[in-house]
């Protein structure tokens, strides 16, 4: 499970399978695999998994499996069948790893009221995670709880001010609200994160910000700066369209 979490499909799929083979009854085993058969792109390999005789609703893992690959084949009425039945299995086991991934597929499928509850499970598990504080909140949106959601989304805020993909869920949330003036700060912010200079020190009078195509077009548009009347000296600060990597020996 830790390998898939940290983007190692590879690694994940071969551990669960040696835990199926291990304890081929187990179903969070089975449950485990489907999913990183899904995740590998073999949803045949993980529909024949499922169609072995155990029963889905026992273990989150295996309903969330039966869910996506309903709603991979657009049939959505199964896939909230079984979504619900995922949730249900949280109830006895509130710990699971899956519970954010069931309250977003719950909220893909339209179930903001149960997408909240399975959001809960996953918050109890670290509450002060931003990232499920903001799954909370938009579950929460999406399902008429405007002040609960809003609140949800301001704490992921706070606890991680520097990721603008938060406070721009914040800026929906407050326009989604019709609060417009809470939402134009966060705007601004996110504005001034993508075109501030990497010296914020803000020691000039006036910022430019101009596009070149080269080094030579910068000092090009450089030296037309300096000709300007009025002006006594410039700062340069870079903001790359792609990173450069480390030259390494």
């Amino acid at each position: 499970h830790f390998a898939g979490l940290a983007g190692d499909s590879r690694t994940g799929l071969k551990a669960w399978k040696k835990a199926l083979k291990l304890a081929p009854e187990n179903t969070e085993a089975r449950g485990g695999l489907c999913l990183a058969l899904l995740e590998a792109g073999q949803p045949e390999e993980a529909r024949d998994l499922l169609e072995v005789d155990q029963p889905i609703q026992a273990s989150p893992g295996l309903a969330l499996a039966a869910a996506l690959l309903a709603f991979q084949t657009d049939d959505a009425e199964s896939a909230r069948q079984a979504a619900i039945q995922a949730l249900n299995a949280l109830q006895t086991s509130p710990n699971n790893p899956y519970a954010s991934r069931i309250a977003t597929l719950l909220l893909d499928l339209g179930l903001p009221a149960l997408a909240a509850q399975a959001a809960q499970f996953a918050l109890a598990q670290n509450p002060t995670d931003p990232a499920r504080l903001a799954a909370l909140s938009k579950a929460q949106l999406a399902g008429g709880e405007i002040e609960a959601g809003l609140e949800q989304i301001t704490l992921a805020c706070a606890l991680a001010p520097e990721n603008l993909g938060l406070h721009r869920q914040l800026a929906e949330a407050f326009e989604f609200a019709g609060r417009w003036e809470a939402a134009l700060p966060e705007r601004k912010a996110i504005l001034d994160a993508h075109t501030a200079p990497l010296d914020n020190t803000r020691h000039a009078d006036l910022l430019a910000i101009v596009v070149c195509r080269d080094t030579d077009d910068l000092f090009r548009v450089d030296a037309l700066l300096l000709a300007i009347e009025g002006v006594v000296r410039t700062e340069t600060a870079l903001s790359m369209g792609e990173l450069i990597p480390y030259r390494l020996q």
